[in-house]
């Protein structure tokens, strides 16, 4: 079974015996590549709390890189502002 989880990833759950395991399901040039999310569990309840777990860590991920990004371009637009602002003083000081 596939499943598509809210975090945008793509799991496959399959059962090997008497065991559940689930796998990311990853595409690379237009290959499909598997990576196993935690181990193989014995209950459907098991996987449920491993599916959310890796739900959970992939919507933290994607927020920490989010803020990441704001946090940078802040620092950007501020060195910017600086930047002009240095410009501005120095020419009134010359005044110009």
């Amino acid at each position: 079974m596939e499943v598509i989880l809210g975090c945008g990833a793509q799991v496959r759950v399959t059962k090997k015996g008497n065991q559940f395991v689930a796998e990311e399901v990853l595409f690379q040039q237009g290959e499909e590549l598997c990576d196993p999310i935690g181990k193989p569990v014995d209950s459907v309840e098991a996987l449920l709390s491993v599916l959310c777990l890796f739900a959970l860590t992939t919507y933290e991920q994607l927020s920490v890189s989010e803020m990441q990004q704001v946090i940078s371009e802040t620092a950007a637009t501020l060195r910017e502002y600086h930047e002009l602002n240095c410009e501005y003083l120095a020419s009134l000081e010359q005044g110009v």
